[in-house]
């Protein structure tokens, strides 16, 4: 018998369904199609942001959520400068001079010339910098922690492996927008 498709509205997931003459299926469920695995994309990167602006302010840590944004990456990167920060954040040059400016004031970065081309500045995260970075780092996984403390192991593993593949992911678009670029 020919298997009948069906449009799972709750989840985007196509479901296959074959019924022999006693009526008796069989459902095989097939992943959702790219354009709904990308409107789900779109609609977690949305859920994570309107969660963690509040949760930046609430923590009273002195940094809207763009600054300890690049603040991290500040301390991530060996040796970061203006233009590789705006590249990777994909903002204009003027929109992280900007940002870069306040956390200067702040006390949290400075600019370094580089010996070799005075020309080009790079960044380096000053210790207030660092501790106030390790600080929101500490605190977003001790919240994390908070809420994934009462789940089960299988559903733990489900949202790390999750985590490491939308990780892997984004990967995979920043290296595709990086050879676009170039």
């Amino acid at each position: 018998m020919q298997p009948i498709s069906i449009h799972d509205q709750n989840s985007d997931d196509v479901k296959l369904v074959t019924l022999d003459d006693d009526q008796d299926g069989e459902v095989l469920t097939l992943p959702s199609p790219p354009n709904a695995v990308a409107r789900d994309l779109l609609v977690t990167q949305f859920q994570m942001d309107h969660w963690l602006r509040p949760w930046v302010r609430r923590e009273r840590l002195g940094l809207s959520p763009s600054l300890a944004s690049v603040l991290y990456l500040i301390r991530d990167e060996a040796t970061p400068t203006l233009r590789s920060l705006a590249e990777r954040l994909d903002v204009t040059p003027t929109a992280i001079t900007s940002i870069t400016d306040r956390l200067e004031t702040l006390g949290y970065v400075r600019r370094v010339r580089t010996s070799m081309d005075r020309r080009r500045t790079q960044l380096e995260i000053t210790p207030a910098g660092r501790e106030i970075s390790l600080r929101i780092e500490e605190s977003f996984v001790e919240e994390i922690q908070a809420i994934l403390g009462a789940w089960d192991e299988d559903r733990l593993l489900t949202i790390q492996e999750s985590a490491r593949t939308l990780s892997a992911f984004l990967r995979e678009l920043n290296a595709i927008d990086a050879r676009r670029a170039s």
